[in-house]
């Protein structure tokens, strides 16, 4: 065969599956352009397109093998041969397109297998077609078709897969909105409609370019379901940070401290005005600290850190004016943390680790191996079990402090008790640490 007649071939090849052609060649450059957003069931989507393509090569072969008439046919037997292989090859594949979409829709391994059986079935009824005679097809001594009461199986399992995947559409995408929902039954009414035309013969056969078609059709919709999926969860953390975020504030910002630490201030002004300034400043630090750690995205230098701690323990001793000693072993400060991550935890050594009579609370952080080490630890001079309100608001309060520690940093928190005091560990690994 001449290279003349190799490019009249696949001229003629693309013209006999132009629409068909087209389509899967948009479909590909929308999967390409799409190929970082990972649309969920690509790969199925892509067999399916893969099949189709395949099917398109099957079916130019036939429709070239029905063309040669037998008085200008000097091989026709191997004409019929050629008909008949093209014929089994389209057949046995036509199935699988609509059945890698159904996998699509099916996560479960034990329910795939179990809708791969017709189209396997369908496979060996026409894999045995060229040896049964007359019982699936044939072509004929002048090479027209015929088809056999087996032959139907392909029908019938094509309109299987169909209702199928209507009912797979319907169960995973029902919570869609209905206009979304339309364009599903619209492309599977018109593969149905398509399909039921071949088998009895009552229309054009468009079937691959249709199935194509289909193909795209679906495609979009899945990308389109998924980008409104990713929309949806977008507004949904939105909403969880928003949560979040307000949920810091009422537990950081409590009105009960700040009525307190004003009542100390307005006593102070009229006994010691040096005093006063003083833990106005401290208040001052002490609500800005709060405030940027509800607007603050990014963690903060550990030496800021200190500093609102160092604000709230001096508002802390001005208010209760209690014998309370800070022991700082510093080692390690040139990393960033989340704002307010270590004074909620000073907060709970003050409150339920130290007594009225006073008591030691001890902060420290040094290097350990690949992680960074914040450590809170009180004396344990405060002997009273906790009220139930008050535990439930330390392991809220704890439980916050430890989800901005992840999120942020891949940072953990531990709380240790022992009769001798409770200490707080703060662990963060270092290649995750912001240096200053």
């Amino acid at each position: 065969m001449s290279g003349g007649d190799d490019l009249e071939i696949l001229v003629q090849y693309i013209t006999y599956n132009f629409m068909t052609l087209m389509i899967l060649i948009i479909l590909s450059a929308m999967m390409l352009a799409n190929r970082k957003i990972n649309v969920p069931a690509s790969g199925y989507i892509r067999i399916s397109a893969v099949l189709l393509f395949l099917i398109t090569i099957g079916a130019f072969a036939g429709e070239w093998a029905s063309g040669a008439a037998p008085e200008n046919c000097p091989d026709l037997g191997a004409v019929i041969a050629i008909h008949t292989a093209a014929s089994v090859f389209c057949y046995i594949l036509r199935p699988f397109v609509i059945l890698a979409e159904l996998f699509a829709l099916t996560p479960n391994a034990g329910h795939k297998f179990l809708l791969a059986v017709p189209a396997l079935i369908n496979s060996v009824v026409y894999a045995i077609a060229p040896f049964t005679f007359q019982l699936v097809f044939t072509f004929g001594d002048t090479n027209a078709f015929y088809r056999g009461p087996l032959g139907y199986t392909i029908y019938f399992t094509m309109i299987f897969y169909v209702c199928a995947l209507i009912f797979g559409s319907i169960k995973r995408f029902s919570t869609r909105s209905r206009s979304q929902n339309t364009i599903i039954g619209g492309i599977i009414a018109i593969t149905a409609a398509v399909t039921v035309m071949e088998a009895t013969n009552t229309g054009p056969t468009f079937t691959e370019p249709v199935m194509a078609l289909d193909i795209l059709a679906y495609y979009m919709y899945l990308a389109t379901v998924y980008q409104q999926e990713m929309r949806e969860s977008l507004a949904e953390k939105e909403l969880h940070i928003a949560t979040s975020k307000m949920k810091l504030l009422q537990q950081q910002i409590r009105p009960h401290f700040i009525y307190n630490s004003l009542g100390v201030i307005r006593s102070l002004t009229k006994k010691n005005t040096d005093k006063a300034v003083e833990c106005i400043d401290n208040f001052s630090e002490y609500l800005k600290a709060h405030i940027r750690a509800i607007q603050a995205a990014e963690v903060i230098p550990f030496r800021k850190e200190i500093e609102n701690v160092e604000a709230y323990l001096a508002l802390v001793q001005s208010d209760h004016d209690m014998n309370l000693t800070i022991l700082y072993d510093i080692r390690e400060s040139g990393f960033g943390i989340p704002p307010l991550t270590l004074e909620p935890l000073v907060e709970n050594a003050v409150k339920h680790g130290i007594s009225k009579n006073g008591g030691v609370i001890t902060i420290s952080s040094f290097s350990a191996d690949d992680d960074i080490i914040i450590r809170v630890t009180d004396d344990g001079s405060k002997p009273e079990e906790l009220t139930k309100r008050e535990q439930d608001r330390l392991g809220i309060g704890l439980e916050n402090t430890r989800q901005r520690l992840s999120l942020q940093c891949g940072g953990t928190l531990e709380l240790k008790t022992a009769e001798t005091g409770t200490t707080a560990e703060v662990r963060l690994p270092k290649e995750r640490s912001v240096k200053e």
